[in-house]
């Protein structure tokens, strides 16, 4: 796969890994809300958003200026799910490439490392089926290979388990060769209702929106994960991002307060804690997108040695715990003064009044996406 393309989010997410690298200063008090007041909206934001474009992720929509760069995360519709715009002629290649590689590797008790392969939509489109390991029969990894038109996608389960609990079996586990077949289904399934989906296409219909992709339909028993995130060629410097997933448990480590108060306990332990007292919070306190009942946070961190002041915002929602598609675990964040993968590089680009007033315009217009019937 890694032949096709680099997995595009890492150029992204490496600013994912500064923001937790950092959370033990980046949150001001967690027990004062604040609001953030600014007699206009500066020239420069309303500027920026004179021609926008809507944007569809998952079930929802998002306005972000028209020259804004679209950066793909990770994607689950049940597996992690990979596009690979304009490359569907190498899926052919892909599979042939993996089919090999399987088979030349030698199990030590059985007569191959492959499994099965069975069809998808179409003669270009291939389930694998492999065992896990050299080593173990009790574990598989299946690879979904799917080629609509200019476009691929390759889908992957990892680790799937061929035994079932059984207190008779040894170690508890009893062998069934069988259990993939379940998650061959679930692989087809999707690789059938699977379609392609212009970047500027925004579907009318329930269904899930991935990069190049759409999964009409619903989904009620697959996970939904998405990922997505922005940069803007005006202001390099500044990321916006966003993450959901659906849960079926109210986790508390998906809240603000929660992580503000491990930020501030761990600010303590590393010393940090005059800088925690420097950071100037902008605004925090509950906040509504797009039905999302959680908190926002919008603070500017001070400098730090060779670390400038920049900006670090973000929005929490914990979900419904009823694997509610309109209501997953959501995280939004914006960074100003990002360079590269890092985060306070450079100076910002945008004063406070310009970025609060960014993160205003953009989470504003997050929404669900209008379907005909329901989602």
């Amino acid at each position: 796969m890694q032949s096709l393309k680099k997995w595009k989010w890492l150029a992204f997410g490496g600013i994912a890994f500064a923001i937790i690298a950092t959370a033990y200063y980046v949150y001001a008090d967690p027990l004062r809300n604040r609001t953030y007041t600014m007699k206009s909206t500066p020239k420069k934001i309303e500027s920026l958003f004179l021609e926008t474009k809507p944007v569809c992720f998952g079930r929802y929509l998002i306005n972000v200026p028209k020259g804004a760069q679209v950066i793909w995360g990770p994607t689950d519709i049940d597996y992690q799910i990979v596009s690979y715009p304009g490359q569907g002629g190498k899926m052919s290649i892909e599979i042939q490439d993996k089919i090999r590689e399987i088979k030349g590797e030698r199990h030590r008790t059985e007569q191959s490392m492959l499994i099965g392969i069975f069809d998808g939509p179409n003669p270009e489109s291939k389930v694998i089926v492999s065992y896990e390991s050299v080593d173990d029969t009790y574990g598989a990894n299946l690879y979904s290979y799917i080629r609509l038109g200019k476009n691929g996608y390759i889908q992957s389960v990892k680790g799937m388990t061929l035994g079932l609990n059984d207190d008779s079996a040894p170690m508890g586990l009893r062998l069934d060769k069988n259990l993939y077949k379940k998650n061959v289904a679930i692989l087809q399934d999707i690789a059938h209702r699977l379609r392609v989906r212009a970047d500027d296409e925004i579907p009318s219909e329930s269904g899930i929106c991935i990069e190049a992709g759409f999964l009409p339909g619903q989904t009620a028993k697959y996970q939904e994960r998405v990922s997505i995130g922005f940069r803007f060629p005006e202001y390099p410097d500044v990321s916006f991002s966003l993450s959901s997933f659906k849960t079926e448990h109210y986790d508390e480590s998906n809240t603000l307060d929660w992580a503000l108060t491990q930020g501030k306990e761990q600010s303590l332990l590393q010393g940090k804690g005059l800088l925690w007292d420097k950071i100037d919070t902008l605004q925090k306190g509950p906040r509504v997108i797009a039905g999302w009942e959680g908190d926002e946070i919008l603070s500017r961190l001070p400098e730090d040695g060779s670390t400038p002041s920049h900006h670090q915002f973000r929005f929490n929602y914990a979900g419904k715990p009823t694997f509610d598609p309109l209501h997953p675990v959501t995280e939004i964040t914006m960074n100003t003064g990002v360079s590269g993968n890092t985060v306070g590089e450079v100076h910002p680009s945008l004063t406070d009044d310009e970025a609060v007033a960014l993160w205003n315009k953009l989470t504003s217009t997050i929404r669900v996406r209008p379907v005909v019937g329901t989602q």
